[in-house]
């Protein structure tokens, strides 16, 4: 499952790390259950950390399951 594959992960980059050491400092996050959220006005965003999975960095591997699940169904299907 992507959240679990995503939890703990955060200390491996330098500027999550940061975020987690000093969460005072950073105002547009907030950390809550081990994950870090980018705040935007009327959401949260969850951030995802650069790591590997496999061959493939967690990151693209998420883009690439969205464009297959969104980018097909065209403007008219949504």
């Amino acid at each position: 499952m992507l959240l679990l594959q995503i939890k703990g992960q955060y200390h491996r980059n330098p500027f999550y790390k940061k975020i987690l050491d000093s969460p005072q400092e950073f105002k547009s996050f907030k950390v809550k259950d081990s994950y870090i959220h980018l705040k935007l006005a009327d959401r949260r965003v969850l951030c995802i950390p650069n790591i590997q999975e496999g061959k493939r960095h967690l990151q693209e591997t998420i883009i690439d399951q969205a464009h297959s699940l969104l980018a097909h169904l065209g403007p008219r299907k949504l």
